[in-house]
Parts: C-alpha cells; structure tokens; sequence
C-alpha cells in the first residue's frame, strides 16, 4: 500500500478481503488445531499484518474518515500489525486465536457495512 493513497473503500475492501481470509483460514478449527497448524497461523497472521496496514493507511491519509467512525478498532488493528511485525519470535499465540475468532469476524461485520452504506 505505498505511494499514492488508496481511497477509502480501496482500503476497506482490503480489510474485508483479508478478514474474509482469516476466517476462512480458520474455519472448522480449536485454539489447539490453530497452534498446531503452522500454515495456518502464518496465513492468519500475514492476513491480520495487511489488515493493520490499512488501518494505518487510514489514520494516516484520511483523518477525516476516522474521525467520523470512532468504534472501528483502527488503533488495535495497527497495534497488533506492529506487536506482529516486530515481535516474530515472541508472538502470543492464544492472543492471536483470539483475536481471529473474536475481533476480526466483529471487524468483518463493521467494515461490510461501512462499505454498504458508501455504495
């Protein structure tokens, strides 16, 4: 997401594309099938790490967006992208669980209908 800013919905598409991934990803599993499964964590995490990223391309190119929508978890996504990024030996596994099978579905659902409500 470098260079010239994405537009808002750009930028929420790729938030909906990547929660929908998340979810899938994890589809059918437990916390222990989650730790267990390498691939699948690391899918997860890239899938939250670009869900970070447009939060901070929010903040950053469309103050006034954010500003109008105080309840979307901007501040948490981009946090947990750099806890992600800068801590790779050190991630909190459960932490992650739960924030894909609780956070990112309630994310999914705000951002779907950001979307509907722009169209």
């Amino acid at each position: 997401m470098k260079g010239t800013p994405h537009s808002v919905d750009e930028v929420l598409r790729h938030m909906l594309e990547a929660a929908d991934e998340i979810i899938a990803f994890v589809q059918g599993m437990d916390a222990k099938a989650f730790e267990a499964d390498r691939k699948t964590r690391n899918a997860a995490v890239r899938s939250l790490e670009v869900i970070g990223e447009a939060a901070r391309n929010l903040q950053r190119h469309h103050p006034e967006f954010v500003e109008l929508h105080p309840n979307l978890p901007l501040r948490a996504a981009a946090g947990m992208r750099n806890a992600l990024i800068h801590g790779y030996f050190e991630v909190d596994w459960p932490q992650v669980w739960t924030t894909v099978v609780r956070d990112i579905p309630a994310l999914r659902r705000q951002v779907q209908a950001l979307l509907v409500s722009r169209a």
